[in-house]
């Protein structure tokens, strides 16, 4: 068997062999193409819910954030109320004592 003829023979089995192929090829490409269409459509919901879940949770934390500051703030006011309260009474007191000794 000569070189060309070697070289003849196993061109002729790749043409075979992508011919078998391309006779099965549409069916499994068909199959693949579908597989591939659900996991794609399967990712952009995913990243959907994902980017949705995302939003909403950055959003909770400004929301978190901007409470947190008003409750600081209110917590100062109340802090000072009270701080006033407590030395109005406390003077009160004394003034009550004093006058109970004299």
């Amino acid at each position: 068997m000569s070189f060309f003829s070697g070289y003849l023979l196993v061109f002729q089995m790749v043409k075979l062999i992508f011919h078998l192929l391309a006779l099965q090829a549409p069916e499994e490409l068909c199959s693949q193409t579908r597989s591939q269409q659900l996991e794609l459509r399967f990712l952009r919901q995913l990243l959907q819910l994902n980017s949705a879940t995302l939003q909403k949770i950055q959003e909770e934390a400004q929301l978190l954030h901007a409470s947190d500051q008003k409750g600081n703030q209110l917590l100062k006011s109340e802090a000072f109320i009270v701080l006033k309260i407590h030395k109005k009474c406390c003077i009160w007191c004394l003034h009550r004592l004093y006058i109970s000794k004299n």
